[in-house]
């Protein structure tokens, strides 16, 4: 898809401005490459990775060898969709979870407070406010990476 990269670098500049410790880890994930089975590299693929194993002085691959390739542009951006879609719909979920378990052992109240051991600071969250939010989160995000999904013909 024309234009993967500049699209993948301002998600990941906005995620590094919102949620670094996100971007952080799906930057490594991405770095770290796809693995391979050596016998599906593609012919480019496989003459560079020869040439490298040739002068590392080590054999060539061999059948049933791995071999990490990076991902295209497209592939990096679809990571990153999924990885995106996936987070807020694990969110959604759990928060659907909790409130579930809530309700099944007969608590009404849908506010829960979250407290440092030493009563220094706190956060209360409104758990019924949380899943409407995520539903739209989820939603949003759908939108969001359907032209993605559109333009390299897949459906994450």
């Amino acid at each position: 898809m024309q234009g993967s990269d500049e699209v993948y670098d301002r998600l990941m500049r906005l995620l590094r401005e919102r949620v670094p410790e996100l971007a952080a880890q799906l930057s490594e994930e991405i770095a770290a490459g796809r693995s391979v089975d050596g016998e599906r590299l593609s012919e480019p693929e496989r003459l560079t990775r020869d040439g490298q194993m040739r002068e590392a002085r080590v054999g060539r691959l061999q059948r049933g060898d791995v071999a990490v390739v990076p991902y295209t542009p497209d592939e990096r951006l679809m990571f990153l969709c999924q990885a995106l879609l996936r987070m807020a719909e694990t969110l959604q979920g759990s928060l659907e979870a909790v409130s579930a378990m809530a309700e099944s052992h007969g608590i009404e109240t849908t506010v829960i407070e979250f407290a440092e051991p030493d009563g220094t600071s706190s956060v209360t969250l409104d758990f019924s406010e949380l899943i409407y939010l995520t539903a739209h989160t989820v939603d949003a995000t759908r939108r969001l990476i359907a032209p993605a999904e559109e333009a390299m013909g897949i459906r994450l």
